[in-house]
C-alpha cells in the first residue's frame, strides 16, 4: 500500500484540521530534538473518499 506521510507540529491545530480534511489519519506523535510533531499518514483511497475523487 502507498500513502503520503506529514508530520505537522504538535501546536499547529490548523495544519491538523487540513490533514484531516483530506483523509490524513494521526498514527503517534513522535519527539524530535526541534520540536513535537505527529506523524500522519493517507492512502489514496482515504484521500478520494475524504474529498470525493481524486481531482489533481
Amino acid at each position: 500500500m502507498r500513502r503520503v506521510g506529514v508530520e505537522p507540529d504538535v501546536t499547529n491545530s490548523a495544519v491538523q484540521v487540513l490533514d484531516k480534511a483530506v483523509g490524513f489519519e494521526v498514527l503517534r506523535e513522535i519527539a524530535e530534538p526541534e520540536k513535537d510533531v505527529l506523524l500522519s499518514a493517507c492512502t489514496r483511497e482515504q484521500f478520494e473518499a475524504a474529498t470525493g475523487g481524486d481531482e489533481r
